[in-house]
């Protein structure tokens, strides 16, 4: 430190210290010459005897700046400008060098600043740092830990006794709601807030104003909203009149009290449109008992920290707090865990995106290494060029580290511009993917903060080094003697350093192109697996009549008066109910208790999913009844169940289940057994399922089957709700699109895998190019002996060609085996396709082969056809 200060302050008074330098260095040359005038030599004589004594006192005073820490700062900035100089001078080097750079980095740029804006940013609030979410700890059976929130009774019990936290907020998502404005009609997300939200959240309105806790009582909700920006604009056009003004939600109006700064889009992935008072469930869902039962879960809950509380002082006292309401409540009694104010919260959905994060960034580390590799071959070649001026320098006492450091800062030159460029590409290409690849906007954050810049810094400082310390080195390592008789760097045999980066490429490249192919293979098998029932002509239409304060009686009778007229609709062949639409993103999971099987409870495998259907939903999606029989309309009222193979297997090996009983919430009588079918997600392993007969529910929907095709307008189907309720809205859907909406996860891989793998082609390709070109600008002489010793043009073809293609092919056996072994991780998008699947990597590895023949017969040609007349008399 000492040392260092010591460095500073001779920085901060240079001019001096060089003043001082000169001073002292001319005292001691003057002492040696009156020294000699007096043993007798003239003045002159004495002058120039005291120089030579004294030695070249320019490198003496370089050498006295050395240990001084702007002589340092000096050089540095001697070498960048000096490398920016030769690299101005070599325009299509740089270029194409800084490009290269830039796709390599910006691909991974891109990817950390969307994993930035979900794990590290925090929401746009007022010092999001005491900021929290809070989660109570819930631990199963089989030991796994899980976050959740806690009921509003809990929430209010927390709130009202905490002294840690200056202010305790619960939300709870609401589905869609329809707003139903004359001449304007249109679904909008909703998000159900404290009354004091924003005020604890520090989030002040744009225009207008945010609601407060006294709209917030359970009492007397209040009919009150605030917009947000993005609905704001894409539903109101804009108005800024709009504040003040009553818009129809559900056919109840709400007064809008504000718009939200563009800013703030929620504390979730995706955005809502408006924000109401929680108390407004009770105007929106007058049969919700969200608000007054503690059994139902849940709200998610935050909080801001009271001034001088940190987080551990805060979760002690939730804790003790929730653990005598649970006991209030009769519920069981949790941990608080308190979360940073982030995108994605909890390690639980941390956990869940982090697998498929880490196989993005080892797939643009892949790019990205392949754009070293290409960087690092071109700088090779350069220095093959440079070896008389670099053979110059070494001979007239240039240090080899010296001349290291000169090509490592324009090595780092390179890799800064690069960097640059790739900032400006992870701009625009993290909001071109999410706009083209997500099914709804996310309210995330894409603007590159402190975080993305340093890890592009980190990144370019670290391609420069990855891409120009071997060059620099090897370039280095000269023959003085060969170089200056002006014979050196002139064999135009592939160096092992050039062949291993040019396999490098080729093996990497093949790595993601063989993702790539066994991506698209799977969709392809997703698309033709069977789900186990029929889905053509299958039609869903989904009513939401908990919206319209439909309860179950109502509901029930409106299912069966539509599913008359439905019925009677020409080429309808059967209709029936569903809670839960098959293949429709949604389950609902149950435990389940069966005599005998008490150990199954114990390990947490007696979880089984369930829907609630109306009889002949089995016959409309043509599922087959293996063992007993299916729903008919005299089981209507009764406890029965049909059960599919899967849960057959589990609860009864080897016996038949019919007539057997298992316990829910309340016993069911097991009636049939049905065949397997995925009617949760598609291609992935069949759970436990049961059907039971719904009693009459308003979140049914119909599942509507027509003769072979679907061929009738669709306005025909829409009407017929709304002939028996002008207020309900339906929406329909083919179940052709709940199956490409099943895909949408592994269609966003391939798409991703498939750009990244055109990417690394692409380098992949250029390097090879670049460098076969200069190979064969290095061996023109003996092409051109050769012809003149009677080589065909053939010949000189073949020799290029094979010289290449066997690097090329050694690249891409070894690609081979590493994206075998890499296949694996692929395995959960693959859809029952082998990570070996021969067809994938065989036409992948004949792509890559094909583009590499390309990009080496293009200079190979051009070699070999030269004239050995004009090449000699060069020579």
């Amino acid at each position: 430190m000492r040392r260092l200060w010591k460095r500073l302050h001779r920085f901060r008074h240079r001019k001096q210290f060089d003043a001082d330098l000169a001073e002292e260095l001319e005292f001691h040359r003057r002492l040696k010459q009156e020294e000699l005038q007096a043993a007798g030599l003239t003045e002159p004589e004495s002058r120039y005897a005291a120089q030579r004594r004294m030695g070249n006192l320019a490198l003496a005073t370089e050498d006295a700046r050395g240990i001084w820490l702007w002589h340092n700062l000096e050089t540095l900035w001697q070498d960048f400008a000096y490398g920016l100089r030769g690299l101005a001078r070599h325009r299509g080097f740089t270029l194409t060098a800084v490009l290269t750079l830039a796709l390599g980095i910006g691909v991974n740029t891109s990817l950390f600043t969307g994993f930035n804006a979900m794990v590290f940013r925090s929401w746009d609030v007022r010092d999001p740092g005491r900021v929290a979410g809070v989660f109570t700890v819930h631990r199963t059976p089989s030991g796994e830990i899980r976050y959740r929130g806690m009921s509003y009774p809990e929430f209010s019990t927390l709130r009202d006794q905490t002294k840690q936290m200056a202010g305790l907020v619960a939300l709870s998502y609401g589905g869609p709601q329809m707003r139903t404005d004359p001449g304007a009609s249109s679904r909008l997300s909703i998000n159900y807030v404290s009354g004091d939200y924003f005020q604890v959240l520090g989030v002040d309105a744009a225009w207008g104003r945010t609601f407060t806790r006294d709209e917030d009582q359970l009492a007397d909700p209040r009919a009150v909203l605030v917009l947000s920006h993005a609905a704001w604009v894409s539903q109101f056009g804009s108005d800024r009149s709009i504040v003040g003004r009553t818009i129809s939600l559900n056919y109840k109006p709400f007064v809008v009290l504000g718009v939200l700064p563009e800013n703030f889009k929620g504390t979730d992935m995706v955005g809502p449109d408006l924000w109401t008072p929680l108390a407004a469930i009770r105007i929106l869902q007058p049969r919700s008992t969200e608000l007054s039962s503690a059994d139902q879960c849940c709200v998610a809950v935050f909080g801001r920290l009271a001034p001088n509380v940190d987080r551990a002082q805060a979760r002690d006292e939730l804790t003790a707090i929730q653990r005598q309401a649970a006991e209030r409540f009769n519920r069981p009694a949790n941990e608080i865990f308190l979360t940073r104010a982030s995108i994605v919260v909890t390690p639980e959905r941390q956990k869940k995106i982090m697998p498929a994060m880490l196989l993005l960034f080892l797939a643009v580390s892949l790019v990205l290494l392949i754009a070293c590799a290409n960087v690092a071959n071109l700088l090779l070649a350069r220095g093959a060029a440079r070896q008389h001026e670099i053979g110059v320098r070494l001979a007239l006492g240039a240090g080899r580290l010296r001349i290291i450091r000169q090509l490592l800062t324009e090595s780092l030159s390179l890799g800064l511009l690069g960097g640059a460029a790739g900032i400006g590409l992870s701009l625009v290409l993290p909001g071109f993917v999410l706009n083209h690849l997500a099914d709804e906007p996310l309210a995330l954050d894409l603007q590159p903060d402190y975080r993305v810049l340093l890890y592009t810094l980190f990144l370019s400082i670290l391609a420069s080094v990855a891409c120009g310390l071997v060059p620099a080195f090897h370039t280095t390592r000269t023959d003085l003697h060969a170089t200056m008789k002006g014979s050196g760097g002139r064999s135009g045999r592939p160096s092992w350093l050039r062949t291993s980066l040019l396999g490098a490429q080729v093996a990497f490249s093949l790595v993601l192109l063989a993702s790539t192919g066994l991506l698209v293979r799977g969709l392809q098998r997703a698309a033709r697996i069977d789900p186990g029932f029929d889905t053509r002509g299958i039609v869903l239409m989904s009513l939401d009549l908990g919206m319209l304060d439909y309860d179950a009686v109502r509901a029930q009778d409106f299912l069966r008066r539509l599913t008359d007229r439905v019925s009677a609709l020409p080429g309808v062949t059967s209709v029936s109910t569903a809670v839960i639409a098959p293949l429709g993103n949604a389950r609902m999971r149950t435990s389940v208790a069966v005599n005998g099987q008490e150990a199954l409870a114990k390990n947490g495998l007696n979880n089984v999913t369930f829907n609630e259907v109306s009889p002949g939903f089995l016959e409309t999606l043509r599922i087959p009844i293996t063992q007993g029989r299916s729903f008919q309309a005299q089981d209507q009222g009764r406890k029965v169940a049909i059960i599919n193979q899967a849960m057959a297997q589990r609860f009864w090996p080897g016996l038949n289940p019919v007539g057997r009983t298992f316990t829910s919430d309340v016993a069911y009588e097991v009636i049939g057994v049905s065949r397997n079918a995925q009617e949760t997600q598609l291609g992935r392993a069949i759970e436990p399922y049961y059907y039971s007969l719904s009693n009459g529910s308003s979140s049914s929907q119909l599942v509507i089957r027509f003769q072979d095709t679907f061929n009738a307008p669709l306005s025909e189907l829409t009407a017929l709700p709304t002939q028996l309720d002008q207020a309900v809205r339906p929406r329909l859907r083919l179940m052709e699109e709940s199956i490409q909406s099943q895909l949408h996860g592994a269609r966003m891989a391939s798409f991703i895998s498939g750009g990244l793998g055109l990417l690394a082609l692409l380098l992949a390709c250029v390097g090879i190019y670049g460098v076969t070109a200069f190979v064969v600008q290095q061996r023109f002489r003996e092409i051109g002996i050769r012809m003149a010793l009677g080589a065909q043009r053939r010949d000189v073809l073949f020799l290029l060609l094979s010289q290449n293609l066997r690097i090329v092919v050694a690249g891409a056996l070894v690609g081979v085996a590493a994206s075998v072994a890499a296949a694996s991780a692929l395995r959960e998008f693959l859809y029952g396709i082998s990570p070996l699947d021969p067809a994938a990597h065989i036409a992948m590895t004949a792509i890559l082969l094909s583009a590499a023949l390309l990009a080496t017969f293009l200079p190979a040609r051009r070699a070999a056809s030269i004239q050995p007349v004009v090449i000699l008399r060069q020579e």
